[in-house]
């Protein structure tokens, strides 16, 4: 049996079409929760799993699953489950997401062209706001998928503007019915890009993962003192973003003795900075 390398590489460079832009690095897009971007992601996943004959739902958040019957297989047995997401960070890569998403969908048609016979259904899946990006922090879909997130925390979510997850969902079209359940399936798979560099250092064309890092966020807020940039002497200043930019080091030197002590996958990182009143005068 054998996937289609060719129908494979069509389906991301189609998807790679909603929110395309060319950067620094090469081609990218961005792709975030409830944009006309997403929205036609999403369209166009629905309309491929569609066209391999699979029967299509959309979750309570947003979660989109193509199942797959095989004649062979028993309807009451617990699905085999593969899949990833649509969603992107900013100026992010044609493959991080769609490669798992639109693989698994690969699989199932060549296994359909085959004729192999399956014991138990395939779901194909893509989350919802697995980036994080505007909702969350990340892992949305899936985490109500697991049972660690209720759908109600999930779609009363708020972005930087105040739009709820309801509401992005709802004005794409994607706002469904009930949640996905993972403890129904019997085994998920995901096909992922590096997003490291350990295995292209090594020449390793592929790895399983035994381990995923597990991530904290923590959001904090520095309070200084805004007075006029010229004429309020050294003494007298408390810059908020002095004190933020000693703590981001700290991070970071922190992060770095962990590895030399403790852990050599151990990291810290300062991702995102909002400061007010953020004027150059001031």
């Amino acid at each position: 049996m054998n996937v289609s390398e060719e129908r494979l590489r069509d389906d991301i460079e189609a998807n790679a079409a909603f929110g395309e832009l060319e950067t620094d690095e090469g081609r990218g897009r961005t792709v975030l929760t409830g944009t006309d971007a997403n929205a036609g992601a999403r369209d166009h996943f629905v309309s491929r799993l569609e066209d391999a004959g699979l029967d299509v739902r959309v979750d309570a958040v947003g979660t989109i699953v193509g199942r797959w019957m095989p004649d062979s297989a028993d309807p009451d047995a617990a699905p085999v489950a593969a899949g990833s997401h649509l969603d992107s960070v900013p100026e992010g890569g044609i493959f991080d997401g769609p490669l798992g998403v639109y693989a698994a969908l690969e699989s199932v048609r060549a296994m359909q062209e085959a004729g192999t016979e399956l014991a138990r259904p395939v779901d194909v899946v893509s989350f919802t706001e697995e980036e994080g990006q505007r909702f969350a922090g990340g892992l949305l879909g899936s985490s109500v998928a697991a049972g660690v997130r209720s759908v109600e925390d999930a779609l009363a979510l708020t972005d930087d503007e105040g739009t709820t997850l309801e509401s992005a969902l709802e004005s794409m079209g994607y706002r469904g019915d009930d949640a996905v359940d993972a403890s129904e399936w019997d085994s998920w798979l995901e096909l992922h890009v590096e997003q490291g560099t350990r295995l292209e250092d090594a020449g390793v064309p592929v790895g399983v993962v035994t381990d995923v890092t597990g991530i904290f966020h923590c959001q904090v807020e520095i309070v200084g003192e805004a007075n006029h940039a010229g004429s309020t002497p050294m003494p007298g200043r408390r810059d908020a973003l002095a004190a933020a930019s000693e703590l981001v080091l700290d991070v970071e030197s922190t992060a770095q003795h962990l590895v030399e002590t403790e852990s050599e996958s151990a990291v810290g990182t300062v991702g995102k900075l909002d400061v007010s009143p953020n004027a150059t005068n001031v």
